[in-house]
């Protein structure tokens, strides 16, 4: 069963209020205006908080949550979201604001591989995309290596 796109923003805006309100101390991190990144650590690392640190940045430089869709898939919400539901995540948006934005997906990357995630989005090579990951406790450090070179692999297949 699909998630509806009346839900989907209602987590969108959830979220936004929640960024907008978080004391966000600067660290000395940078993004590339047109880079597409994956967010690799442990948990409670600070990935989520690196994500919020850019979109306040992007807000500072004029960017507005009409250009910024922000997803926390840790949303019990969103707890049943499929593949086919990222259509509905970026119509959503859409709707909401009518710009397509630069995407960030947190937390993203548990029960779903990436590819069949993300890969219904439609997103071109010229629409940024950031997203985190944080491996299992017990993976192995070859797994996690192999873990990263795979999301960084798919990243580049978009």
């Amino acid at each position: 069963m699909s998630i509806s796109k009346d839900v989907i923003k209602q987590c969108l805006i959830s979220k936004q209020r929640e960024v907008d309100e978080a004391v966000i101390v600067n660290r000395p991190v940078e993004f590339e205006e047109n880079g597409n990144y994956v967010i690799v650590g442990v948990r409670h690392a600070g990935k989520s908080y690196l994500l919020y640190q850019h979109v306040r940045q992007l807000q500072a430089a004029g960017k507005g949550w009409d250009e910024i869709l922000f997803v926390d898939f840790e949303d019990e919400r969103l707890a049943e979201f499929q593949t086919e539901d990222f259509n509905s995540l970026l119509e959503a948006h859409l709707e909401l604001y009518g710009k397509k934005p630069v995407v960030f997906l947190d937390k993203g990357l548990k029960t779903t591989p990436l590819r069949s995630r993300t890969g219904s989005l439609g997103l071109s090579k010229k629409r940024r995309r950031i997203a985190t990951h944080a491996p299992p406790s017990n993976q192995p450090n070859a797994s996690f290596c192999a873990k990263s070179t795979f999301l960084r692999n798919i990243y580049e297949d978009f």
